[in-house]
């Protein structure tokens, strides 16, 4: 199958912040480019964890400055927990965890742990006062820059 993509985006993809599709290309927020699959975790505001599925962002910076950049919706708690704390996880899970990473996309109460809700288990990070997930192969605790 082939899809012709229009320059101007249809009427029912509405841009989420002004000027978006003035900078980035309408369809690359549409259409999903294979990325890795990554779970961010950050701390709400009674220090229970919350977790969110999410495939956009990218790893930058070099040497003693990694970057992490994240695409997120201007109403997610996940934006407004890292803009409240200035902290959070990028975790990296296996294939095999997909079951239990899907479950951190369903919307949990405020008094939820959702890092345990979700079938994983939080652990202590290093750096950050924010839970990593422990069944993950890799993190990047990280400061809001």
């Amino acid at each position: 199958m082939k899809i012709d993509l229009p320059v101007i985006p249809p009427p029912d993809v509405q841009p989420g912040w002004d000027g978006q599709f003035r900078i980035f290309c309408w369809y690359n927020f549409v259409f999903n480019v294979p990325t890795p699959v990554f779970i961010i975790t950050t701390r709400k505001e009674n220090d229970l964890p919350n977790a969110q599925l999410n495939a956009w962002g990218m790893l930058l910076g070099s040497g003693a400055e990694p970057k992490s950049m994240l695409q997120l919706m201007n109403n997610s708690d996940t934006l407004r927990l890292i803009q409240a704390h200035g902290e959070f996880v990028v975790n990296f899970p296996t294939f095999g965890l997909r079951e239990l990473m899907m479950k951190t996309t369903t919307h949990y109460p405020d008094d939820v742990d959702e890092i345990t809700a979700s079938g994983l288990t939080p652990e202590p990070c290093q750096i950050v006062s924010v839970p990593r997930v422990k069944e993950c192969y890799a993190h990047y605790e990280c400061l809001l820059d």
